[in-house]
């Protein structure tokens, strides 16, 4: 529906129309913007959270809706600072800096160009726009404070620097009051899946679980995200979907699908935690009683270890429903951690053996001292390892690959626990060697998925099941007569 002259969509029903209203501008009786359904539920977000990404497929408006969001608060709350941030200059002078001059006299505002900078004479608010091209561009922002950061293209943003920036979002106005129309001071973000960043973006805004070595401190609750859909822009070129139709796959996926999962030089292209709304590689399973399990384990002591427990699921399929990350421990300390997993994960089952890093069997002190693998293989610990297959290339990880494809029962081969955080958080992201496409940069956090190839490679077979009716045994004094007879005697009956 549109509203007078304006290119505004109206929800259909009342209650929607009233969100709209709430997060609209206007001048006297017109509106000068009224933002979609998938706008509001973005600016309804932000204000529960301190820093809220509005991220996915391309098409859905989500840097207009960072910029208007930003008009209004600059027309309602008085000395508001903003800071508008793209990657390099060509980007913010091809997306906001143009539209900014555009839009500069609809909101009464004044923008100016060698200034980069958009003011409000109004309020005394104001935006300035810049970008991160280089570490002196952006160590230019760490010196002021702002009552609202705005990043859009997040992906390109390098993770320590983006980070740094966001701790800018601080400003005494909160403290006075002023921003009470703001609930505080923020970081609002957009962008689309694929860039360099994409890994450490949705770590924090998507799956909300960093790694917590290294931010111990992170708090999920602080962080928020709304996912763009291609067709929430009801002003959207119609044939924009067919052409995202034509791009090479994974970026499709990315573009058209919004899909957080795949990234450019992936070398796991299979891996996909979801298809559509439904879970695929990553889903929670419960393992029956009485399954049967294996391990994987590469050893790591000033690099990360990975010790993974795997159930093999009566149907032919394998789920690897617990981890253990490990780094700096000896073998008495790791010994007793992953014997704990064991027992915890494999409460009514069997742990068949753990194909384990084959340099784990290697002697220490000039080939005197005990290998690490003899160590946990004796009491206490008592871990059942046998030497993994330590071959890599396309003989090495094409099982892993295999493992991902669909079975003909429709589901893939292999899944995972969305608990295996240190699996997620870095096999999928694992790029090509850039010499070898056949493998893995090794330059990479390799170690999860060294531990899966073990494991792969192994041939672990599915559990068999027993089938125990009508099966007779033989008390101790009953000779095997005896109970033939007895037996024959019981059919005759």
């Amino acid at each position: 529906m549109c509203v007078g002259q304006q290119r505004l969509w109206v929800c259909p029903t009342e209650a929607c129309a009233l969100r709209q209203q709430t997060w609209a501008l206007k001048t006297g009786d017109k509106y000068i913007f009224l933002p979609t359904p998938r706008q509001v539920e973005f600016f309804e977000m932000q204000r529960e959270r301190r820093r809220t990404l509005y991220g996915g497929a391309a098409g859905g408006a989500k840097s207009h809706s960072l910029r208007w969001a930003a008009y209004r608060y600059c027309l309602l709350i008085p000395n508001c600072e903003v800071l508008l941030l793209r990657r390099t200059y060509r980007d913010l002078e091809l997306t906001h800096l143009r539209e900014m001059r555009r839009e500069a006299p609809k909101i009464g505002a004044k923008f100016e160009q060698t200034a980069r900078k958009m003011s409000f004479p109004s309020t005394g608010a104001s935006i300035v726009a810049g970008h991160c091209e280089d570490a002196e561009a952006w160590e230019h922002y760490l010196s002021t404070e702002y009552d609202l950061i705005l990043i859009d293209e997040l992906v390109t943003f390098e993770e320590e620097p983006a980070l740094e920036i966001f701790t800018r979002a601080r400003t005494a106005n909160v403290k006075d009051g002023v921003l009470e129309h703001l609930g505080g001071a923020k970081v609002w973000a957009a962008s689309n899946p694929g860039g360099s960043g994409a890994a450490w973006v949705r770590d924090f805004f998507i799956d909300k679980a960093p790694d917590p070595e290294r931010y111990p401190n992170y708090r999920a609750e602080s962080y928020g995200f709304v996912p763009a859909k291609v067709d929430d822009n009801p002003w959207g070129d119609p044939e924009y979907r067919d052409n995202l139709q034509e791009l090479p796959p994974l970026r499709r996926r990315q573009l058209l699908d919004g899909d957080w999962t795949v990234y450019k030089g992936q070398f796991f292209a299979g891996f996909r935690a979801q298809v559509g709304s439904e879970p695929w590689h990553v889903r929670e399973i419960e393992v029956p009683d009485g399954t049967e399990w294996t391990g994987g384990l590469d050893w790591g002591y000033n690099q990360p270890g990975s010790f993974g427990l795997y159930a093999h699921l009566g149907d032919g399929h394998y789920h690897r429903a617990a981890e253990l990350k490990f780094q700096g421990l000896n073998s008495h300390e790791f010994g007793s951690k992953a014997r704990e997993l064991i027992t915890d994960t494999c409460k009514t089952g069997r742990l068949r053996y753990i194909a384990a890093d084959p340099s784990m069997w290697n002697k220490t002190g000039a080939d005197r001292g005990e290998p690490i693998a003899e160590t946990l293989s004796k009491s206490p610990y008592r871990l059942p390892l046998r030497k993994g297959d330590n071959t890599r290339g396309s003989n090495g990880w094409q099982i892993c690959h295999d493992l991902l494809r669909t079975a003909p029962d429709g589901r893939p081969w292999f899944s995972l626990s969305p608990r295996c955080r240190y699996f997620l958080r870095s096999v999928p992201l694992l790029p090509q060697d850039p010499n070898d496409p056949d493998d893995v940069d090794t330059s990479a956090d390799d170690h999860a998925a060294d531990e899966w190839r073990y494991w792969a490679k192994s041939r672990p077979s599915p559990t068999r099941k027993v089938v125990r009716e009508n099966v007779q045994y033989v008390h101790k004094t009953e000779k095997w007569g005896e109970l033939l007879e007895r037996v024959r005697s019981e059919a005759v009956r």
